[in-house]
């Protein structure tokens, strides 16, 4: 399993959670949609800026992957993940923020209440952070999430090799010259 896999698999829980979401809730009704789930990064744009048309969103990107050491153990790998959720609301109220942190509260709620999947696991906490500079009248939050990823086991060695006086030599010991002089003495 690899930190791939864990984007792909978050990014396809968000979108069967997100399935039944709609926005916007009121206003359009016939342009209610469901977040658009993009994996790392937006789509390039042909034109210049976002417009309403590109939101909501949720993007999953994939930050720090790491070796957590525990204690008398090898360790194992832990992966950073952003979810950045996105709204679009030009409204002269600057109420827009509450639309990300929709997006972002049910994404929070479903992880805590199933926190693994396949073999990655969810370690808290969870952090819900909204940029204080949002790009009017596009609002974004961003939710910080560290998953513990399955580990790789050590190699441990099973050959076992004799020397030329008949002792047994740790895998990887120098097999060749110690065969050789063996030949050369008999």
């Amino acid at each position: 399993m690899t930190p791939i896999n864990l984007i792909d698999g978050i990014a396809e829980r968000i979108e069967g959670m997100m399935k039944y979401y709609r926005y916007p809730e009121s206003d359009a009704p016939e342009l209610a949609r469901p977040p658009q789930v993009y994996r790392q990064y937006l789509p390039a744009k042909k034109y210049e800026g976002r417009d309403a048309a590109d939101y909501p969103f949720i993007v999953v990107q994939l930050g720090d992957v790491e070796i957590v050491e525990i204690a008398e153990a090898a360790g194992y790998p832990v992966a950073t993940v952003a979810i950045v959720c996105g709204g679009y609301d030009d409204s002269d109220d600057y109420q827009g923020w509450r639309i990300p942190a929709g997006l972002a509260t049910h994404i929070m709620m479903e992880l805590q209440q199933r926190p693994e999947f396949d073999q990655f696991s969810l370690e808290l906490p969870l952090s819900l952070n909204f940029p204080e500079d949002q790009p009017y009248p596009q609002w974004l939050a961003l939710l910080s999430t560290r998953w513990r990823l399955p580990s790789v086991g050590r190699e441990v060695p099973t050959a076992v090799y004799t020397g030329m006086y008949g002792e047994t030599l740790p895998q990887g010991a120098g097999y060749a010259s110690a065969a050789v002089i063996k030949i050369i003495r008999e």
